[in-house]
């Protein structure tokens, strides 16, 4: 992740084609925690740093990626976690929650097969955006410990 692919003020993420898994670009809006989160990394940042997450030591950002996932390991006690387990979870419990399976696709940047996906153009940002504001705020209930809210609706008597 580099600086220079997210704009915080339009709170969205590009990755380059080039760096992206099917080499097309891919915009992922950012929830308000992940801009908060950001603005903080950003304020620390050394030097004009280009890596979001830079290591000092020898191995440059793949380093600081195996010591996080180093971290996760010991803490967890899961051996078996990859970074790409968080996909997975993400996208199951967007599902979970009444995310459509086109937006939960279009978030993790799997092409679409088909005549329809020829012609459909739409972006789909503002269906991710909703998607990731709406997982943002379960997450901050799972890590809260706060029960997660029924919809309660009033019955006449």
């Amino acid at each position: 992740m580099r600086w220079e692919d997210f704009d915080l003020e339009e709170a969205v993420w590009t990755i380059p084609g080039e760096r992206s898994k099917n080499g097309r670009p891919h915009r992922v809006p950012l929830s308000a925690p992940a801009v908060e989160l950001l603005r903080a990394l950003e304020a620390g940042r050394v030097d004009d740093e280009p890596w979001v997450f830079a290591s000092v030591g020898v191995g440059g950002y793949r380093a600081t990626v195996a010591k996080a996932l180093r971290r996760i390991h010991e803490t967890s006690g899961v051996r078996d976690f990859t970074p790409h387990d968080i996909r997975r979870s993400v996208a199951t419990h967007l599902a979970s929650m009444g995310v459509q399976r086109l937006t939960i696709a279009k978030l993790l940047n799997h092409v679409e097969r088909g005549i329809t996906a020829v012609y459909e153009r739409h972006s789909y940002d503002p269906e991710k955006r909703a998607a990731l504001n709406a997982w943002a705020a379960r997450l901050e209930q799972i890590v809260s410990g706060e029960p997660a809210r029924a919809k309660v609706i009033p019955l006449r008597a």
